[in-house]
């Protein structure tokens, strides 16, 4: 196998698709996890020792239990090997296995919840009563349940063993965002003291058990990456992540500092919620407003510094196009002075050649005779090349303004100036239907001029047989001409359309080598694209595409 069959092979391989670690949101993956991780071993511990304030954060609140701390355990270890360097048989097999069996173990949770099983599975697994340690013991909640199965099919769906990445990715931010949004809402809910919105009259979710929450679909959402919503919102250095990164923090922050002041103060006194939270909205308002001040203040600056470089840049590049476009005229203006200088002694050394081979032919030996010959053609030759070099160098700047132009038409003007070679070499053109497009009529006509020229130029010992087929692809027409010539090598296919890049002699096939390049040129003039396929003794196909309407 060779390297590069090596590489795609690499590159496709279930583990090398797995670390994210060169990516910014690795080492943030790694923090997220470690946090849920802690929050659960210290669950755990609370259980084991009896300790009640390690199981849940006040008295009052229902405690995590341990089945949820284990899960927590297990997921944020699927997780991490999504991080990890190592492509390893944890990562191929075992991550996926560990997502399979939560993904089933909830599943099952979730049934005996609506069938009305009690026990249930996790007394079952983990083999305890009503309580442990003298700390009252509850099931797992059914909407935490749903959580860690919404978690971990996420992951699932992250495996590179799936063969849609973009949309699983997507779909797996999906899913991470909604983890993070019920845990959020949950803290909510017993910050603000509504039992509505952590659980009800149902088994509600622990404290601690929708914090794991929030930093475990944060590190899916951030395994997803930065290309699928809601990450995409927040990366890079354009004005609205940037404020989002500013300005979500502080009202997160405010959040959380007016629900614990809400909770703290509503316990010591006897006051209504609702005054309370206008109260401390009030005293909150003059450091929000600060904060968000200083950051739209730099965040402005930097708006503004960023104008008055775009503005600079503007300045910078009406200058250079204005400076271009004085060159291009000057360089206009000197082609057309060369061309027309050049051409005016050429025409001259031809016409006094030839009068001295008419006058004094019949004093000259046959050899003064081939020196006259190949004077006069060396100085027709140098004409017909600067005519083709000068309409090469205006196909850009002395073209008419698109307009709809009939192809048939076109076809029609171009056939009119071949006629004699169509005759001479017993030519048969045919051609599909031709549609209306935008374009520059006369720059076209010339275009099919020189590839039909072409066309019988390079012909065989047949008669040649051109055709010129059209296909429409949405809005765009693609014209290709077809012949029974002589053909070419593939190869050769991007340089016969270079200036002077001929691939044959001089003595064959008379011309200047320019014909295919101003093809080129008027082609991507039109927004379009030209391009060649061939085989020696088999004919040539000449292809383009033109859209239908030229943007401006």
């Amino acid at each position: 196998m060779n390297s590069s069959s090596q590489e795609t092979s690499n590159a496709d391989s279930p583990a090398s698709s797995l670390p994210v670690e060169t990516q910014p949101f690795g080492r943030a993956v790694v923090w997220f996890c470690a946090i849920a991780i802690f929050i659960a071993l210290m669950t755990l511990l609370g259980w084991v020792l009896g300790v009640r304030f390690l199981t849940a954060i006040r008295d009052n609140y229902f405690p995590m239990p341990p089945s949820t701390a284990v899960l927590v355990l297990l997921t944020c270890i699927a997780s991490l090997s999504f991080v990890s360097r190592r492509q390893d048989y944890l990562s191929r097999y075992v991550t996926p296995a560990i997502n399979l069996l939560l993904v089933g173990f909830t599943a099952v949770i979730l049934y005996e919840y609506f069938a009305s099983i009690d026990p249930g599975i996790e007394e079952r697994l983990f083999g305890i009563g009503d309580s442990l340690n003298g700390i009252s013991l509850g099931r797992m909640s059914p909407m935490a349940a749903v959580l860690f199965f919404t978690a971990n099919v996420a992951l699932l769906l992250l495996h590179p063993v799936f063969s849609r990445p973009t949309i699983n990715k997507s779909l797996a931010a999906l899913l991470g965002t909604i983890v993070v949004l019920v845990g959020s809402i949950t803290m909510l809910g017993y910050l603000y003291g509504t039992p509505l919105l952590y659980g009800g009259t149902t088994r509600p979710i622990a404290t601690y058990a929708a914090l794991s929450f929030i930093f475990l679909g944060s590190a899916v959402v951030l395994l997803a990456g930065p290309a699928a919503r809601p990450l995409k919102y927040f990366v890079g250095s354009r004005v609205q992540p940037r404020m989002l990164r500013t300005f979500l923090p502080i009202t997160a922050g405010i959040i959380l500092i007016d629900g614990l002041l809400n909770i703290d103060i509503a316990d010591q006194y006897d006051v209504n919620h609702v005054y309370l939270s206008a109260i401390l909205a009030i005293v909150l308002l003059l450091p929000t407003t600060v904060l968000i001040s200083r950051s739209a203040r730099k965040v402005g600056g930097e708006i503004d510094q960023a104008n008055a470089r775009r503005a600079a840049a503007e300045d910078v590049l009406r200058h250079t196009v204005a400076e271009l476009e004085r060159s291009n005229a000057e360089l206009e203006q000197f082609a057309y002075v060369a061309s027309h200088d050049l051409q005016e002694p050429l025409r001259m050394i031809s016409s006094y050649v030839q009068l001295i081979g008419k006058r004094y032919g019949d004093q000259f030996d046959e050899d003064a005779q081939d020196f006259i010959g190949f004077a006069v053609d060396g100085a027709t030759r140098m004409q017909d090349l600067i005519n083709d070099l000068l309409t090469l160098s205006r196909v850009a700047t002395q073209g008419q303004p698109f307009a709809l132009v009939p192809m048939e038409g076109v076809l029609e003007a171009a056939l009119a100036n071949l006629e004699l070679k169509i005759e001479e070499s017993g030519a048969h053109i045919s051609h599909d239907q031709l549609p209306v497009l935008e374009a520059d009529a006369a720059q076209l006509a010339q275009l099919f001029q020189n590839l039909l020229e072409n066309a019988i130029k390079f012909r065989g010992p047949e008669p040649p047989q051109i055709h010129i087929s059209v296909e429409r692809k949405d809005r765009i027409w693609e014209f290709c001409v077809s012949d029974n010539g002589i053909g070419f090598e593939e190869k050769f296919a991007d340089r016969i359309f270079m200036v002077f890049q001929r691939l044959h002699a001089r003595e064959s096939y008379p011309g200047t080598g320019i014909g295919l390049a101003i093809c080129k040129k008027i082609v991507e003039r039109h927004h379009g694209r030209i391009w060649a396929t061939s085989q020696p003794r088999e004919g040539s196909t000449f292809c383009f595409e033109l859209p239908e309407k030229q943007r401006l």
